[in-house]
C-alpha cells in the first residue's frame, strides 16, 4: 500500500507522495476495505467520482405483444428529421423537395460551437403546398439550423426507424425497468458490508429476490435465477 501511494528515491530514501496523475485506479482507497477501488468520467462540472465497486446487470427477456396506444407525436409539424440535410455539401432538401436557396456558418464566441443555418427561398415557400403546417404565419420562408455533426445524426435516426433496430431496443425497457427496481426497491446501490466476496453475496440474494418476486411490470422477464452461476445474472467487480 506504500508502494502505491508513495515514490522511492534511491539516492536518498526519502519517499515523496505520488501525484493525482501518478496514482493508479487499483489504488487501495480505503484500508478497512482493500477490495473497494476509485473510478471517474466525465470532466468539468460533468465529472463523478466513485469509491467503492460496480454490478453489472443482465437479464433475458420474454418479448410479449402490448396493446397499440394512440401516438403523441404532431405527424403534421416537420422536425429536422424530415429534412435531407448534408452538411459538408451544404445541401438540404425539405419534404416538399425543395432546395435550400442559401446556407450561413455560424459559430458561438463563448464556446466555438460551430451550427449552420439553412433557408429557402420566399418565392418557393409562398407556392408550397405544405406551407400552412410548418410556416409560422409571420415568416415568409422557412429557415433550418442544425449542428455541424447533423449528416451523421440524421444516419442514426434513419437506422432507429429501420425494423432491426426497433427489434433490438424492445430490450432496452425492460432493463432500465429492472435497474430502477434493484436500486429503489433493494438497496443495490449500497453495500452493506465490507470485502468484496461480502458485497458480491448480498448482490446475489439482491437478484435472487428480484427474480422471484412477481410484478406486472416486469412479467416474466426474470427468467434468470441467482444460481445459474455460468451466465452470471448479477456479477460485481473491481474499478
Amino acid at each position: 500500500m506504500v508502494d502505491e501511494q508513495f515514490d522511492v528515491v534511491a539516492a536518498t530514501g526519502a519517499r515523496p507522495p505520488k501525484t493525482k496523475e501518478q496514482l493508479g485506479s487499483e489504488r487501495v482507497q480505503n484500508p478497512h476495505d482493500p477490495d473497494a477501488t476509485y473510478a471517474a468520467k466525465g470532466t468539468g462540472d460533468q465529472k463523478k467520482e466513485h469509491v467503492g465497486y460496480k454490478v453489472q446487470v443482465a437479464e433475458t427477456v420474454n418479448e410479449a405483444v402490448l396493446a397499440p396506444g394512440a401516438s403523441s407525436k404532431d405527424d403534421k409539424r416537420f422536425g429536422s428529421d424530415h429534412f435531407n440535410i448534408l452538411v459538408d455539401q451544404r445541401q438540404a432538401i425539405c419534404p416538399a423537395g425543395q432546395k435550400n436557396s442559401q446556407c450561413s456558418r455560424l459559430e458561438e464566441q463563448a464556446s466555438g460551437r460551430v451550427s449552420y443555418r439553412f433557408e429557402w427561398s420566399t418565392e418557393a415557400c409562398a407556392k408550397c403546398p405544405l406551407r400552412q403546417p410548418w410556416i409560422k404565419a409571420d415568416q415568409t420562408h422557412r429557415t433550418l439550423a442544425v449542428s455541424e455533426h447533423h449528416t451523421v445524426l440524421q444516419q442514426r435516426w434513419r437506422e432507429q426507424k429501420t425494423e432491426p433496430f426497433q427489434q433490438r431496443m424492445k430490450h432496452r425497457n425492460a432493463i432500465e425497468g429492472t435497474q430502477s427496481e434493484l436500486v429503489r426497491a433493494h438497496g443495490l446501490r449500497r453495500a452493506r458490508y465490507r470485502g468484496l466476496a461480502k458485497v458480491k453475496l448480498q448482490n446475489y440474494f439482491i437478484s435472487g429476490n428480484a427474480a422471484e418476486k412477481p410484478s406486472p411490470f416486469h412479467q416474466n422477464q426474470f427468467s434468470l435465477f441467482v444460481m445459474q452461476i455460468r451466465v452470471e445474472w448479477i456479477r460485481i467487480e473491481p474499478n
